[in-house]
């Protein structure tokens, strides 16, 4: 699936927390609580971006039309690693895996909206939340949805 350096942490959750790490649920991640609704609207200024099912996700529509219309108009990160963005992806689209995305992760700012893509959507929801812990304030945004990348910069999804 393209995670790498995955490791159980074997004194469980409470002591990952005591760490000063974050826990996400599936709570998380389904349905936050009106204090974090309010906050999150009191902090960030209103996106243009239509949001999908999950928390974070756009809307697979509206990322097809803007990939059509207004590409430019976000910062564009296939988070897949170099041999399969060698064998296609979206002419905009930069490459940055999961753990670049970390050890860069001061030097994002917040011109543009970031959306994160991949093959399924599991390293881009992976890279969503990295975002969410070490950057907050960013407007950024995932697509949970299978897709196919042609070598001639098409994309579908399935």
């Amino acid at each position: 699936m393209g995670y790498e350096n995955v490791v159980v942490f074997p004194e469980g959750d409470e002591h990952w927390a005591d760490q000063g790490y974050k826990l996400w649920t599936i709570e998380d991640i389904t349905e936050p609580d009106e204090a974090e609704v309010a906050e999150a609207e009191e902090a960030a200024e209103p996106s243009d971006i239509k949001e999908g099912e999950f928390p974070g996700s756009i809307d697979e529509d509206f990322f097809v039309e803007l990939m059509e219309t207004d590409p430019g108009s976000i910062r564009l990160i296939d988070v897949r690693d170099e041999d399969e963005f060698s064998r296609g992806h979206l002419p905009q689209a930069e490459r940055m895996n999961v753990d670049e995305i970390r050890a860069n992760m001061d030097e994002f700012d917040d011109e543009k909206p970031i959306v994160l893509i991949c093959a399924t959507g599991a390293r881009s929801g992976e890279a969503y939340f990295t975002f969410q812990d070490q950057r907050p304030e960013l407007d950024v945004y995932y697509l949970d949805a299978n897709v196919s990348y042609g070598e001639d910069g098409s994309f579908e999804i399935e």
